[in-house]
């Protein structure tokens, strides 16, 4: 039979080690009182995490939102400026063919090069987000299973503490 077992037995009057004293019954509810504080401990890790975790999935949103702006203005700025060229080209009388028309497919390739510098920085930034998602989901788990762990660690320590003390008890008095 294992220490917690044979420590609760003994709580409850059986198992042939007699009821617990008052300063080792004090000492079991403090030890179980420690494993319920890792257990909750561990609860609220995960919960904090998978909030920050949250919290990082909209600002991914976010992200791509103002990303997606950017890529729209980059290319109304160009579709504008090659409008003013053709203007200024049209009011002036010039033809667009040769020069004027190979200025406007340059403005008109600057402006999508623009576009995709914004698509390339929203997707850097939904990146940066979801790694940090992914780091706090983890952080959460482990914090979590460490509450388990620190509480097990308690239960077990405090009931062989006990139990080990119990024993000592009984020596002296035999």
């Amino acid at each position: 039979m294992g220490f917690l077992a044979t420590g609760l037995m003994a709580a409850a009057g059986g198992g042939g080690g007699g009821a617990l004293s008052a300063g080792e019954g004090f000492s079991l509810f403090g030890t179980m009182f420690e494993a319920g504080g890792a257990v909750l401990g561990g609860l609220e890790e995960r919960r904090m995490a998978r909030y920050g975790a949250r919290g990082e999935e909209m600002a991914a949103l976010g992200a791509q939102r103002v990303g997606a702006l950017e890529m729209g203005r980059a290319r109304a700025k160009g579709r504008r400026t090659i409008s003013a060229q053709r203007a200024a080209y049209t009011a002036a009388g010039v033809t667009l063919e040769g020069s004027p028309m190979e200025i406007m497919q340059s403005t008109a390739g600057e402006a999508e090069t623009d576009a995709q510098i914004a698509r390339y920085n929203m997707d850097l930034q939904v990146q940066e987000h979801m790694q940090r998602r992914q780091l706090l989901r983890r952080r959460g788990r482990m914090g979590f299973t460490g509450g388990i762990l620190r509480a097990g660690k308690s239960i077990l320590f405090g009931t062989a503490d006990i139990m080990g003390h119990r024993g000592r008890m009984q020596r002296y008095q035999g």
